[in-house]
């Protein structure tokens, strides 16, 4: 039987319930919108423009325009990403300055600060009436800024005050502040530029955002002045980034989206998510925190117990996932589902699919005693072994109570034998007593046993108990890729890593064909990290680093005219 066919029968599996249950409430946990802000941190350095945004716009990114910058960003992956990146580039150079009559090179870059921003306001202020009593005026379904700063004021206004060919400019003054309008590039788009105190050149796609862009400039509230904004900022900030994300989770989930559900209710636990970029050598560092309303009553789990797991897994592991507590993150989870922005998984029609598939209790029977450090792995079979099942999956979780454990995995073993004919036989494995299950065909079999009298493992698929039974020689957290992306020192609730190359190799793992499998970056990208650490009782942070593999030189943009972006393809292997 071949890994594709033993895949297909996993799937039918009653197992994959319960483990495949975790790995959804596992990866829900690298994006936990539960998380509180306490402001016991330094501030930060506010992104450019900060001062000029509403404090409900949707989203701002703030970027470096240092050109040296971009092209280390450039010069990773393969020839396929880069040219995919590259149009990328082009096309947001094109939607946001080409198509609005701009050109970067020749309207911005001989004038502009080290540091642009981005921003997407709430498109409800496009359908209240303008300030200065005119007309209504088409509403925006989409209203952005463009915040750029003036590092060389001479040549901006040289720059900004000539006039183009095929360009009507009107001109109008909104709070003393003079405002340049017009209908520009070939779909006739509506532009308004202004200029604050010569310092900060504003450019906006409809008359009421440039008018917002002001009233906040003047004086209305910013999000420069958020609570907690500028001190999750200074959690994550070493130095210069790359660039600066933030998103308003309250507003988002008020728009609603392809993952967010619109969520009217006050009590919506989340006030916002930061994150900054910064280019490193062998790839790009991620740093982010989520936080929470200054009112919210909630206080978030401080333990940091994520601390062993990585050593009692193979150097070879494919992917692993581990944390501190299921016990705790499933009480979190269950607790704050109902007010998180982002819904995935119903922890109750997961607990309902529970008993209908094994007749148990997921929270009674199994997370009451999972209240130690978890594990979730993929792991290459030993070499010797049957080239059909060349992965295997392995759970582990260290028991708070190793009698309630035992009672509920014999309870489990019955159920199986009953219920789905598997064969429950006593084994050994490395001289340990094991449970071994097989499938009266013997195409499926599980290994569960105990590491140090309180480790409950179990795996799934081929034979790969052999591997870290009684413990490995050569243990995870020593190889050396896995400590460039994962800091064995630092305090973590969780951590995620990815061996993307070694991965590449099994051509039928799920990962490789998840939707993630047709976008050309994933070729590009070597391993992936993540860790997760309650830095508070009211913030958590996120921290990744994506290691890349270097490409060729960068060669130069497409032009304006061909920028369009090709629908990402993968070579068939």
């Amino acid at each position: 039987m071949n890994a594709q066919t033993l895949l297909k029968k996993l799937k039918a599996s009653p197992l994959l319930l319960p483990i495949g249950g975790i790995v959804a409430l596992i990866a829900v946990g690298s994006i936990a919108f539960w998380a509180l802000t306490r402001s016991n941190f330094a501030p930060g350095t506010l992104p450019t423009g900060s001062n000029v945004i509403p404090e409900d716009a949707l989203m701002v990114v703030s970027t470096t325009t240092e050109p040296e910058q971009w092209k280390q960003l450039r010069s990773f992956g393969t020839q396929k990403s880069q040219e995919f990146l590259d149009q990328n580039i082009a096309q947001a150079r094109d939607r946001f300055l080409f198509d609005n009559g701009l050109d970067y090179q020749r309207d911005i870059q001989p004038w502009v600060g080290g540091e642009a921003s981005f921003a997407l306001l709430s498109p409800q202020a496009e359908t209240e009436p303008p300030a200065d009593g005119s007309s209504v005026r088409p509403a925006n379904s989409q209203p952005a800024l463009l915040i750029l700063p003036i590092q060389d004021g001479p040549k901006a206004k040289e720059v900004l005050g000539k006039s183009r060919d095929g360009q009507q400019w009107t001109k109008r003054t909104y709070k003393n502040v003079e405002i340049q309008e017009g209908q520009v590039g070939k779909a006739n788009k509506s532009l308004a530029i202004a200029v604050l105190d010569g310092k900060l050149v504003v450019v906006a796609n409809s008359p009421k955002a440039i008018e917002q862009a002001i009233e906040t400039y003047k004086g209305s509230k910013a999000i420069a002045t958020l609570p907690g904004y500028s001190h999750a900022l200074g959690q994550i900030q070493t130095g210069p980034s790359f660039s600066t994300i933030y998103l308003n989770l309250p507003a988002m989930a008020q728009q609603g989206g392809r993952l967010m559900r619109p969520n009217p209710k006050k009590e919506t636990l989340t006030q916002g998510w930061v994150m900054t970029t910064t280019l490193q050598n062998d790839g790009i560092q991620f740093k982010s925190i989520l936080w929470l309303k200054p009112d919210s009553q909630i206080k978030f789990s401080t333990d940091n117990n994520a601390k062993t797991m990585a050593a009692r897994l193979p150097a070879d592991s494919v992917m692993t996932l581990a944390g501190g507590s299921f016990k705790q993150f499933w009480t979190d989870y269950s607790r704050d589902y109902a007010t998180n922005s982002i819904k995935l998984l119903d922890p109750n029609s997961f607990k309902q699919e529970i008993r209908g598939a094994i007749g148990m209790d997921l929270e009674q029977d199994f997370a009451n005693w999972m209240d130690g450090e978890f594990s979730l792995a993929l792991l290459p079979v030993p070499s010797g072994s049957s080239p059909l099942n060349p992965v295997g999956v392995t759970m582990m979780v260290q028991a708070s109570d190793r009698r309630a454990a035992e009672k509920a995995l014999t309870q489990l073993d019955e159920t199986m034998a009953r219920k789905y004919n598997f064969k429950i036989e006593p084994n050994k494995v490395a001289n340990q007593d094991v449970v071994l299950w097989k499938m009266s065909n013997g195409e499926i079999s599980v290994t569960r046993g105990w590491l140090d009298n309180n480790i409950a493992f179990l795996t799934l698929g081929g034979p790969v108990a052999t591997t870290f039974l009684p413990r490995p020689a050569n243990p995870l957290n020593n190889q050396p890729m896995f400590k460039q992306v994962i800091d064995a020192k630092a305090a973590k609730s969780g951590e995620i890593f990815i061996d993307l190359e070694k991965a590449a190799t099994y051509k039928d793992l799920p990962l490789l064909r998840s939707p993630l499998s047709n976008l050309l970056w994933i070729e590009a990208i070597r391993s992936i990290g993540i860790t997760t650490a309650n830095t508070s009782d009211r913030t958590i942070r996120y921290d990744a680093t994506v290691l890349l593999k270097k490409g060729e030189p960068p060669a130069v943009l497409p032009s304006p005219t061909a920028s369009v972006i090709p629908t990402p393809t993968t070579t068939k292997k």
